[in-house]
């Protein structure tokens, strides 16, 4: 049986700042600290009941539903090389979270490969998702399920995506850091903006899907013969999500060369 981790740090002031919208220039001053220091392999996370979700972080710890699932959740990443993980963010922290992106500034952004979307500006929302998903229950799990290990840091953006300007390119997100990606849907129901995955140089698919439950997530594999992309949005409803990187070492958001198609 495993128990719980409860977080620690600064989860009170991480959460409160987004709850009022906090000045994000003092949060921005403390934001060296929402990286966790080393994690003891003793990290632990809650059993949650049978037949519910496989993984949910909530504000206060990481819970999985059982020893078993997590074997066969194992055995399906080694094989398909992702998970998609429905009810990933806990009811009342995706809430939480939604709130506040949805008060946030988004500015263009064009990416090394070429792609363009919206960035979401830094701020006490995004402060909120780095601690909560820097649980080191959560970068256990994590290490298991996906066999890169040690893993020490998550780091991400968030962005959004409309119908008409916005495209991704296909690519692979190596920099020598990042081991294991996951991106969480914040918004929806939008159409298109569906998550691909191929097999690098052959190009033949390893999976499509479109992940527009609030709260749900794809965790997948980062490697040199993986590619993915997002297709275009193509509806009214932006694509709103959080787009991360599991790194064996604790650094900010790097600005590397990715290999693109």
């Amino acid at each position: 049986m495993f128990g719980s981790y409860p977080k620690t740090g600064p989860t009170r002031e991480a959460v409160a700042a987004a709850e009022s919208g906090a000045n994000t220039g003092a949060v921005a001053a403390r934001r060296v600290t929402l990286c966790r220091p080393p994690i003891e392999p003793s990290a632990q996370f809650c059993m949650l009941p049978r037949r519910m979700t496989l993984l949910r972080v909530t504000r206060m710890a990481t819970e999985v539903a059982s020893e078993a699932a997590l074997e066969e959740a194992r055995e399906h990443f080694a094989q398909r090389h992702h998970l998609h993980l429905k009810g990933f963010l806990a009811p009342d922290l995706c809430a939480l979270i939604t709130a506040g992106i949805e008060r946030a500034e988004y500015t263009p952004f064009r990416h090394a490969t070429g792609a363009v979307d919206f960035a979401m500006a830094e701020g006490p929302e995004l402060d909120a998702l780095h601690f909560s998903l820097s649980d080191p229950g959560l970068i256990r799990v994590v290490e298991r399920l996906s066999g890169r290990a040690p893993l020490t840091s998550l780091h991400g953006r968030v962005y959004r995506m409309v119908e008409g300007p916005h495209f991704d390119e296909w690519h692979d997100d190596l920099d020598g850091n990042r081991q294991v990606a996951i991106t969480v849907n914040l918004g929806g129901p939008y159409a298109g903006g569906h998550l691909l995955m191929r097999e690098y140089p052959s190009g033949a698919s390893v999976f499509d899907i479109h992940n527009a439950g609030v709260g749900d997530a794809i965790l997948f594999e980062i490697g040199e013969n993986l590619e993915h992309t997002i297709t275009q949005v193509t509806g009214p409803i932006p694509k709103t999500a959080f787009a991360g990187w599991f790194c064996t070492r604790p650094d900010r958001l790097a600005k590397g060369v990715f290999r693109v198609a």
